[in-house]
């Protein structure tokens, strides 16, 4: 007997797309034009990008010759467990401009003669998030990179508004350029400072295990890196056993793999100018929050801050907002993917009620997780009116948890006769 079978399956998961991966932008130099012209590259582990690119690219030929920081950087991220997007950037080897100036054109869209003479920059394209999720931005290698392309790097990241710019102070910056000079540094991008964190100072990491010979072995064992490459290797260690909501610093999480020590020691009153907890001097406080890299007692050096860039509200280190925190930013940034995603995966869909409930779905797939992960406390959905056509309305509503910075207690030492009260704060 004849038998008719009709089958039907949805290939299309709503969970299909990991929308919240932890993708770092890292650009690296190449001498070949064909490179350059080519798009943005993601490896997701340090084999495949290793077979790719098998050492630091080099200015030159000769042995002396700059090499390009940038490549230990991506290999120490991808050795950490966290995904890198690599922009390669075409390097003037006839030109007498280091990497690090050429770099610094490069991304901020100037060329190598005037820098008045604007042309696209290498990074103009990530700021599409339907084409590259991306979590951090970053100028690789290079601190002074990092540093005068700080505006260009907090512009793209506040544009897509669900990534971070780690940037890095100058690294001829001691702790008195830092209290003296950046005040005056940091006032070009204005509040777009909260898609952007400073960690410092830079630091000396032992690398060596990316070298391709013995001698570059040997000068990797310490080799002064910026404290953008702690931060992110500190958040690729901690993300293996930790929600990324977690606040990367302090004992359990701040931990640096593969450093030396910093550049820089970094003591108690110090830490607390930089964070915004007390001014430099009078009533004038830093004009952005820094995030130390310092000395934690028995537990050794460790990352002691938790705060994006953007600058006080107040005189009140108490005023601290939601987005002065930089575990709520990153708790934010994901949320932005996921309802990116969500309303991408439900555009041209009909606008009805069970097009609402399914794109809730994706959304509160993330939304429960943080809920049950101690990333928020509560949330709601509700739906707006709206006279626009083909139009989903909506407000989220979310609690986030910040992460504890303070500790209030108070000892109370008593008798029959005697109540003696003593405060530690």
């Amino acid at each position: 007997m004849s038998r008719i079978t009709i089958k039907e399956q949805e290939r299309v998961r709503f969970n299909s797309f990991d929308a919240t991966e932890n993708v770092v932008l890292v650009p690296l130099m190449t001498t070949n034009s064909e490179e350059a012209a080519g798009l943005p590259t993601l490896y997701e582990n340090l084999r495949d990008f290793t077979a790719v690119v098998s050492s630091a690219p080099k200015a030159s030929d000769s042995s002396d010759a700059e090499v390009d920081n940038s490549y230990y950087f991506i290999c120490e991220l991808l050795n950490q467990g966290l995904k890198v997007l690599v922009k390669r950037w075409l390097y003037d080897a006839s030109g007498a401009a280091s990497i690090e100036s050429q770099l610094t054109q490069a991304i901020n869209g100037t060329d190598a003669t005037s820098e008045a003479s604007a042309v696209p920059g290498i990074f103009n394209e990530v700021a599409d998030k339907n084409l590259y999720n991306i979590k951090f931005i970053t100028a690789g290698g290079y601190a002074q990179a990092n540093f005068d392309t700080k505006a260009t790097l907090v512009d793209i990241a506040a544009d897509r508004g669900d990534c971070v710019a780690v940037i890095d102070l100058p690294p001829g910056w001691t702790p008195a350029n830092v209290l003296n000079n950046s005040d005056g540094q940091f006032t070009s991008v204005g509040n777009k400072y909260m898609y952007s964190t400073i960690v410092w100072p830079s630091c000396y990491f032992n690398l060596s295990e990316f070298a391709s010979s013995s001698d570059e072995a040997e000068l990797l064992k310490n080799i002064e890196m910026p404290a953008s490459l702690a931060y992110l290797a500190a958040f690729g260690s901690s993300v293996q056993v930790n929600a990324d909501w977690f606040a990367v610093s302090g004992v359990i999480r701040g931990n640096i793999p593969d450093m030396v020590k910093p550049k820089f020691e970094i003591g108690e009153r110090l830490m607390h100018i930089l964070q915004g907890d007390t001014p430099v001097s009078g009533t004038t406080y830093l004009k952005v929050r820094i995030n130390p890299i310092m000395d934690a007692g028995v537990y050794g050096h460790r990352i002691w801050g938790n705060r994006t860039a953007n600058s006080l509200s107040s005189n009140d280190a108490q005023s601290l907002r939601f987005r002065d925190f930089l575990n709520v930013r990153i708790l934010l940034c994901d949320i932005k993917k996921q309802i990116y995603h969500a309303a991408m995966r439900n555009t041209f869909e009909p606008n009805d009620d069970i097009t609402w409930v399914n794109f809730k779905k994706i959304c509160n797939t993330l939304l429960d997780q943080m809920q049950s992960g101690r990333g928020i406390r509560w949330y709601s959905w509700r739906r707006v009116d709206t006279e626009q056509r083909a139009t989903i309305k909506a407000v989220l509503t979310i609690q986030p948890i910040e992460a504890v910075e303070y500790f209030d207690i108070t000892i109370n030492l008593t008798d029959e006769e005697v109540n003696f009260e003593e405060e530690l704060v």
